[in-house]
Order: C-alpha cells, then structure tokens, then sequence
C-alpha cells in the first residue's frame, strides 16, 4: 500500500490493512487481537489516513501511553515524508497536563475540570486571556500557533514548552490547530467520555459521523469508560465542604450540607467498618429534610463552588454539587453501594454510584462514528469486547504472533495456588522453593508478577533465605528488586533502570500484576528472559464485582467470564507478553498454579499459544536456556 511507511511487509500487517480497508469502506467497526510485533500502529494508520485524506474524513488515534503518542507521531511523520502528502497532525494530552500555572498538577481531575472552568468564566487566567479574545487567538497566539503547525509534528509537551515563555494556554493553541489536522493523537476520554467529546467535536469543528477512530490498547477501554462514568461521595467531602462554606462566609449553604452529611453517614448506620451494602436512589434522596427541591440545592451548592474558585483553584462544594447530580442517573446499567472504610484519617462513609455498563457511553461512538477500529495484543476474545462496547456486527479479527514459536517456551507448573481458602506459609514457602529453581537456569532478567503486594511479600521473605544457600550460589549473586505500593514516577524509573543493568549476573525483579511493570515497558533481549506468573489475580469479590457479574449474567448470559475470567486472565496474558518483545527475544513464560492447568482457564489463553503442562519445569528451563540459539 502506498501509505504504509516501511519497505517490507509482514505478513500479519497486511492482513490487518485488507481488514481495516474492506471495514472502511463499509462503515462498519472492527475489533483486531495483534499480538506484540505485527507492528500495529503502521498498519491501522496507513489505511486509515490514505481513506480520510481521500474522503474528507479525521482520524483520531487514541492512546492512554506517552510512549505509543511518540510512536504514532512518528509514524505519521514517515506515511508524510514517504507519500509527499501534507498531512497534518497534532499530538494532546489532558488539559490538565498541558496547564502552565503552577500547583496545577496537585489537584484531582474533577478539581480541576472546575477550576480551569471557573478560571476561565471569570477571566482570571492569564493564560487564557493572553491566547482567546472573543472566541479567536489572539495576534501572539496566532504567531506561535503557525510556526507549531510549520514545524514537524510537534509533540503536545513541545507544545507546551512553546508557550511557556509568552504566557499562552498550550489547550487553546492545540484546539485551534485540531480544526485543520488530517489525525489526531489523544487520550480515550476525548472520544469515549461525552461530556468532553460533546464539547472537544464543537470547537473543533467535527461531526462524529466524519471521525475513523482507532482505539490502541483497547482491552483498558471498558474500564476506563466505566471509571469515569462513577462517582463518589465521602463524610470527609461534606466535612470539607462545611469547613470551606465557613470559611468564605457561605452560610445559605451549610443546612444543605449538614443535611448531605447526616444522610450520608444514616446510610452506614447498621454497618461495620470495612462493610458495604447495595442502597437505592431514593433511599438517599428521602433522607434528606431540605428546605429547597433536590435540583435547587444542587444550584445553590453550585452558585457557591464558583465563589470558591475565584478565590481558589478547588471547591468541595462543587464536588457535592457535581455529585448529586450524577446520582439522579439511571439504575440500568450502574450500581449504588455505600461501605464504611478504613483511611488514614480514621474512618470515613463512601457512597459510589458505579457504572457496569460501558456501552451506555460506547454504543453512541459506535452507531455514530464513520468506523472504529479497536486493537491490542490482548483483545481475546475479541466478540467479548465489541459485545461490552455496543460494537453490533463489528468484524472481527485474530492475528498470530510474527515471532518464531521456538524462541518461546510457555509451561504451566501445576504445583502451588494462591486460592484463598489455600493460603498458608506451607504454600509461600513452595512457591519461593519453584522460583528459586526457576531462577538458577534462567539466563538474563526474571521478573515475578504477584496477585497483591501481601502475596508478594511473604514468599518474598522465604524466596531470600532460599537465595543464600550454598546449594543455590548460582543465583546468590543475581540482586532483586521489588515493587511496592507508593512508588514515585521517578522510583519507578530508576528501578526499572537497575533492573536492566543487571541482566549480566541476571537480575530477578519481583512485582505484581496490577502495578506499573506488568503494561506499557519493554524489555527486549537479555532485559527479560523470564517471566513468571504466580497465582491467578482475581479482584476481590466485592459487591461491584458481584453486581458486574450479575448484570452481564442478566444482558449477555455470560457474566462469570465476562465480568471475572475474562479482565483477570486479559491482565495475566498482558504481564507475561513483557517477555518477549522483537523477532531476536528468547524466553521463557511459566504460569504457577494448578488452576492454570484447568480447561477453564487454559481456553483463555490466545489461541496460537503452545502451552505445556509439567511438573519437570528445571530440566526443562536449563535445556531451553542451553540450546544453540542460532540456526
């Protein structure tokens, strides 16, 4: 294809393209598993931007990692140089990450979502006033915006560097640059959360019938659409709330926040702590002796979080207000729990109101949009995701891995588990023992993924004292590094540093499967030569996880797997491919729990997967490790 920007093509990006081609021309979606190495992003961008240039189209490329920004601004730059075509591309992020004031970055999404809004009606942003005035940019901002659009692709930081000096908003700079951009490389909720889509398509001037949207590491996108579709509301807000309308002299509003308050805590009243319980709308609502309607207090609690903000960049008035207004949405589809929880501050009464259904905000895009492309090496079963997303007669495609079956050896070891109602020192202690012996014939780096921080530690303990034993010296020298909760972005990356820096003596690097080494780093080489997979990271069986079930059992008839099995084995399947990352990469992948070798399971796993069962996994490793590498 002329748009593709390499010289070869493999045989799995070529198939990809005669999919994504065929389904644009048919305005329909497709759902596309790519293992690591088809080279994904090259082959959804190259059909994509050859079809919206020809038919007057936008394409939006949706990404929730900086790396994969780079890699698609990248891509686009070569499909530019290759094809001659002027094609022009803008890179943002969230408003918020690109906001120059400082302090900004200490606030919570939603926080901010108020203050920059409140800023900005009040003309008290700098900034923003040094770049719009009425509605257009202003002349220095007109002076920055075209030499950005002169340059090559400027990415949204560099964006932001450019207008740090002359006090512009890089946001406003950005949108107006959207208006003309052939694609547009942003964040999920651009597209997937209505109340930024709604207004992000108008000012830049888009019809969502006109957008071709390819969602990137899309088996995140049910769950980040369902957590920005929840909200909460907690005793120490209302307290807050009450300290801050005391604090600016908004006496109107305090009855109304006492009231919240007393409601809110009558809610937990036959609780314990660290219990929770189903409540129903109105349960909440009818406890409340107001002076004023439902929808008034919300105004009044509204007018009085925009007296806040002139004043300060937050408002836990505004946090209430935003509340009580999500908490007049549908039951369909969302469950409303109430807990009383344990922080550091002593105890506090959460009332959450949850979204279970992704396709309430998902469905519209899909109905609407000219095509949606969704993709990751991870999307299995890909029915499962265009079923929870509204994807209706989406295709569907599954690729196989482009690297060579023989530099990969996948075992389950059917020897410990981490069932809850099996866990006991005698099991840690086992699992120490299989990683103690998995790690002296592992050549190169070995990370460990854990089902929680608890687990980790305790067969931490035993795995160390096994390390030093004269019987085991191979591995005595081989250091080991562990995640734990609290980590610094910048912890984080100096970890990972060390940990690649050892890969001489073999360093072993113990974490778990829902933190920051599982997704998004690459390994290749000697970086990573083994992973292991202890247990099987199931969530904690709380009353979201049971009303997610029940309501996927109620609409699909398939709530265990698609609510529980499913997300569980998607983010197995995510850690393990940290192992092998190019064409050269050997390595080993051993899933340890007897539950892995159950049919239950193993059919989760993709289906160009060779998976062995054994329990003579050392003789194994060690033969694997010591073959000829080179044929």
């Amino acid at each position: 294809m002329d748009f593709f920007p390499y010289k070869t093509l493999r045989d799995g990006q070529s198939k990809m393209m005669d999919s994504i081609h065929q389904a644009l021309n048919k305005k329909s979606s497709i759902v596309i598993n790519a293992p690591t190495g088809i080279g994904k992003t090259s082959a959804a961008l190259a059909p994509s931007l050859k079809y919206a240039l020809d038919n007057d189209k936008k394409v939006f490329f949706l990404t929730s990692r900086q790396t994969q920004h780079t890699i698609a601004l990248s891509t686009v730059k070569e499909i530019s140089n290759k094809t001659g075509k002027n094609i022009k591309c803008i890179d943002i992020i969230g408003r918020q990450s690109l906001c120059l004031i400082e302090g900004i970055d200490k606030l919570y999404s939603n926080e901010f979502a108020e203050y920059c809004q409140s800023a900005r009606k009040n003309s008290s942003c700098l900034f923003y006033k040094n770049t719009i005035q009425k509605d257009s940019l202003t002349k220095k901002a007109e002076e920055v915006a075209w030499k950005i659009e002169k340059g090559d692709f400027a990415s949204s930081f560099e964006v932001k560097d450019a207008c740090e000096s002359p006090k512009l908003c890089p946001y406003e700079i950005l949108m107006k640059l959207a208006k003309d951009a052939n694609i547009i490389i942003a964040d999920y909720y651009y597209i997937f959360n209505p109340h930024i889509r709604i207004p992000f398509f108008s000012k830049i001037g888009v019809e969502i019938e006109d957008a071709i949207i390819i969602v990137d590491e899309a088996h995140n996108l049910p769950q980040r659409i369902r957590r920005v579709m929840s909200s909460r509301l907690t005793s120490n807000m209302t307290k807050r709330a009450i300290q801050e309308a005391r604090k600016y002299q908004l006496n109107d509003c305090i009855p109304a926040i006492s009231e919240i308050q007393d409601a809110l805590n009558e809610q937990v009243r036959e609780l314990e702590l660290g219990q929770e319980k189903l409540v129903k709308g109105d349960s909440f609502i009818s406890r409340l002796n107001l002076f004023l309607a439902y929808d008034d207090i919300i105004e009044l609690l509204e007018d009085a979080a925009e007296t806040v903000r002139l004043k300060a960049k937050h408002s836990y008035i505004g946090g209430i207000a935003e509340f009580l207004n999500s908490w007049k949405g549908d039951d369909e589809g969302f469950a409303r729990i109430v807990s009383l929880e344990s922080i550091k501050s002593g105890e506090t009464t959460m009332l959450n109101y949850k979204c279970l259904d992704p396709s309430i905000a998902s469905r519209e895009v899909a109905e609407r949009a000219h095509s949606v492309v969704l993709m990751s090496a991870t999307l299995t079963p890909p029915e499962m995701y265009a079923t929870l997303l509204g994807l209706d007669n989406a295709e569907l495609l599954i690729l196989e891995s482009p690297f060579p079956k023989k530099n990969r050896m996948n075992l389950i070891v059917p020897k410990t588990t981490t069932k809850y109602t099996r866990r006991n020192e005698a099991q840690f202690k086992q699992m120490a023992s299989v990683l103690t012996n998995i790690a002296e014939h592992v050549k190169g780096n070995m990370a460990v993924y854990f089902p929680s921080y608890f687990i980790l530690g305790k067969v931490k303990a035993f795995f160390e004292s096994f390390k030093n034993r004269d019987k085991f010296s191979k591995i005595a020298r081989k250091p080991l590094f562990s995640e734990f909760g609290g980590l610094t972005k910048s912890d984080k990356e100096a970890l990972i540093s060390r940990f690649k820096n050892s890969s001489k003596d073999g360093g072993i690097l113990f974490a778990v499967v829902s933190g920051s080494f599982a997704e998004g780093i690459d390994l290749p080489g000697d970086y990573l030569s083994c992973v292991v997979v202890v247990g099987i990271p199931f969530p904690k069986p709380d009353l979201e996880t049971k009303e997610l079930i029940k309501y996927y059992n109620k609409k699909y008839g398939n709530g265990m797997f698609y609510g529980y099995i499913f997300p569980t084995m998607n983010k197995i399947i995510q850690a393990s491919g940290r192992c092998i990352r190019t064409e050269q990469d050997r390595g080993v992948i051993v899933f340890l729990d007897e539950r892995y070798a159950w049919p239950i399971y193993q059919q989760c796993f993709p289906p160009d997967w060779w998976i062995e069962v054994t329990e003579d996994f050392k003789t194994k490793i060690k033969d694997f490790f010591s073959s000829n590498t080179e044929e």
